[in-house]
């Protein structure tokens, strides 16, 4: 009776996994089953979740940066063929990228650099090219350690925050003399519907430290009322038609849209006085 206890209460030796059995007038469509799914096959899920699958697994991830570039260097294993991502963005685009010293295609899926990798173990390097240092690079989200060098500076303690950007200019900063630029392209859709609409669509280049600007007035409050923003940056629109964002460095788009409170008959430019705003539009009508 004690054995039989003992042997109830062993740990079972965990079973190796087998494939299922799939029944024979169903076997031809395997497949066509498994199309698409194939990750379900080869990728680890996860302990609390079985739908999420951990595919792909990154080791640290060396970063040297100086004012005219940087390279990167990272392994990773796969279990399966897929898309990797990797450091950079579409301003800071990755350039001559390898995996095992053979070159790379980099794809934008997403707005985000990606390679397709098969099975195995791998070493992705790269590099960018720049003017000057960026305020962060964007890294593969689930990197846990990063390794970086600034100006051959050391970072102790790299600042990866939890939207996976690797912030680099509160390092640079101590080193070089940031020029504060601000180039901005303005289009002008005129819609004659009732109410008359505008949609005012800014591309804003800037350059320098993350700032406060103010722009415009772009709207008159007496004759339009704003009906949407749009903009990736903290934006607002004052009560006195002043537009007022906080940039930092990059290309950035917003746009806004305003309804006429009357009828229009007759539109005409007038630069607002900010010192920033291009000496031309390019309007459109519909």
């Amino acid at each position: 009776l004690v054995i039989m206890l003992l042997l109830a209460l062993w740990p079972a030796p965990c079973p190796a996994r087998v494939a299922p059995v799939i029944p024979e007038p169903l076997q031809s469509w395997t497949d066509w089953v498994l199309y698409d799914h194939e990750e379900r096959r080869y990728c680890i899920p996860r302990f609390t979740d079985a739908d999420t699958l951990q595919c792909d697994w990154p080791s640290a991830l060396t970063l040297t940066v100086t004012a005219a570039e940087g390279h990167f260097s990272q392994q990773w294993l796969l279990q399966h063929e897929r898309w990797l991502q990797l450091p950079g963005n579409i301003e800071n685009w990755p350039q001559e990228v390898k995996v095992d010293d053979s070159p790379a295609l980099v794809i934008s899926r997403n707005d985000v650099p990606q390679i397709k990798v098969g099975k195995g173990k791998h070493t992705v390097t790269g590099r960018f090219a720049w003017t000057r240092i960026p305020e962060f690079i964007p890294v593969p989200g689930h990197t846990g350690i990063v390794q970086a060098e600034v100006n051959g500076k050391t970072l102790a303690f790299p600042n990866l925050d939890g939207e996976g950007r690797l912030w680099l200019q509160a390092v640079a900063k101590e080193e070089e003399k940031i020029e504060n630029r601000l180039t901005v392209q303005s289009f002008r859709l005129l819609d004659d519907q009732i109410p008359f609409k505008e949609t005012v669509h800014l591309l804003l280049d800037v350059a320098g430290s993350a700032r406060e600007i103010v722009l415009g007035p772009v709207l008159a409050m007496d004759s339009v009322a704003p009906v949407s923003l749009n903009s990736l940056l903290p934006a607002r629109l004052e009560p006195d038609g002043l537009l007022r964002i906080q940039v930092r460095p990059g290309q950035w788009d917003l746009t806004f849209i305003v309804r006429h409170s009357g009828p229009v008959t007759a539109r005409q430019f007038t630069r607002p006085p900010d010192g920033f705003w291009p000496e031309e539009e390019i309007w459109s009508f519909s």
